[in-house]
């Protein structure tokens, strides 16, 4: 479109693009002036073939295939966009490395890889993509789509999004608040770099379950401590499970020690000295007798070489002392 009541004293206005949509409308200035008789009003176009038509056509051609991308790519993105969601695109408006929560998600996963070994261990790089793929499942099953603009991820999808995780993802309370913690990261990313205008979600309280602390008896200690098992595997998980028990070492901790982390205390008797990964906070652990007949025993049966514990997947660990469980007819879960 033109805009007559701004033509110059040599005729020449201004040409602008109008956007209607829902009843909404706005325009912006295509940075073009033109003369007032070449604009052909019903073709919304410049008429003739001189080389001015062609050039200004062919502006007009290119913002139009432009304007019809972005509102394609929005249609396949989310349910709902607005003439702003357009001019946002198109300008570029926001300029910032992300749009889309796929695309915050996509580039903190390529700055923790840089910092692989360094600021983030492995482990916390595959539970963040585990992250984003509870994510990018819940908009897929749930919302129909492939990716949602993070102006659009509001109080109501954190909610959806809490809901799923519960019910089709069947997760216990810790389980998703870790997920929706990492959730509200991203959202806090997008906000410190301009993409949101405000934090995102900031009534929500996560839930707070009382875990129900359980243990085994001396007595039950002693009968798996014990029992003589047909399979040698059982008998390793079994060991392994003890070395937890009598060093106090979740599964993680307890496959990352090494010889180093043995050192002589100033009471001239041995202890485990070792930064546990998940708090980053070092503690001192005295080496029982128990302990140290395990350390032995791992060094003599196993071949470890570096390692104290011999090395076994957590998945299989688990499946394993479930089936420790039964044998012993202990009725108590067994965790590592």
């Amino acid at each position: 479109m033109v805009l007559s009541s701004r033509a110059t004293k040599e005729r020449e206005v201004p040409l602008h693009c109008r956007l209607t949509l829902n009843k909404q409308q706005k325009r912006f200035s295509v940075g073009i002036t033109i003369p007032k008789h070449i604009w052909h009003q019903d073709k919304q176009k410049v008429s003739g073939k001189s080389p001015l038509s062609l050039s200004v056509n062919a502006k007009i051609q290119e913002l139009t295939n432009k304007i019809q991308t972005i509102e394609t790519q929005l249609i396949k993105d989310q349910e709902e966009y607005s003439i702003d969601d357009i001019l946002n695109r198109l300008f570029n408006r926001n300029n910032t490395p992300f749009r889309t929560l796929m695309e915050v998600y996509d580039y903190k996963y390529k700055q923790m890889k840089e910092l692989e070994g360094k600021a983030y261990k492995t482990s916390t790089i595959i539970k963040c993509v585990q992250m984003q793929n509870s994510v990018r499942n819940f908009l897929k099953k749930v919302k129909g789509i492939n990716d949602i603009p993070v102006t659009k991820v509001d109080t109501k999808f954190l909610n959806e999004f809490e809901l799923y995780l519960k019910s089709d993802r069947n997760m216990a309370v810790a389980s998703y608040n870790k997920t929706i913690q990492k959730l509200k990261a991203m959202m806090k990313l997008a906000f410190d770099y301009g993409t949101i205008q405000r934090p995102a979600f900031p009534n929500h309280r996560f839930k707070h379950e009382k875990p129900k602390v359980i243990f085994l008896t001396m007595d039950e200690l002693a009968v798996l401590e014990h029992y003589k098992f047909a399979q040698d595997r059982l008998t390793l998980v079994r060991d392994i499970f003890l070395f937890s028990v009598y060093t106090g070492l979740h599964y993680m901790d307890a496959m990352s020690l090494r010889n180093s982390n043995i050192i002589k205390g100033v009471d001239g008797k041995f202890w485990i000295c070792y930064t546990r990964q998940k708090t980053d906070v070092e503690i001192h652990i005295p080496i029982l007798e128990r302990t140290q007949k395990l350390i032995l025993l791992f060094k003599q049966k196993y071949s470890t070489t570096d390692e104290i514990v011999p090395r076994f997947s957590n998945q299989k660990i688990n499946s394993y002392l479930k089936e420790i469980a039964e044998i012993v007819s202990i009725n108590k879960p067994f965790i590592p």
